[in-house]
């Protein structure tokens, strides 16, 4: 079974996959069907996407995200590190 073809899926009721699936291969499932990955979730999943978007929310929410430690991204940030 090719995890990312939507036609080896139709007989499932859900898929477990570890690897990205195109938004519009999620769009064929069937609406019985459910996937353990939602479009988008690498954002909150890898730690340099995670921390950027944690950093976006203190500075626009800083009351709600104070929890939040002082966080860079290397090597973008190096010179702030210094």
């Amino acid at each position: 079974m090719d995890n990312n073809n939507p036609e080896d899926m139709k007989d499932y009721n859900l898929l477990w996959n570890d690897e990205y699936i195109q938004e519009e291969d999620l769009r064929k499932l069937l609406p019985y069907q459910k996937i353990n990955r939602f479009p988008g979730s690498y954002m909150l999943g890898r730690k340099n996407f995670l921390a950027r978007n944690l950093t976006k929310m203190k500075k626009k929410h800083p009351e709600d995200f104070d929890f939040i430690p002082k966080t860079w991204l290397l090597p973008f940030q190096y010179e702030d590190v210094k």
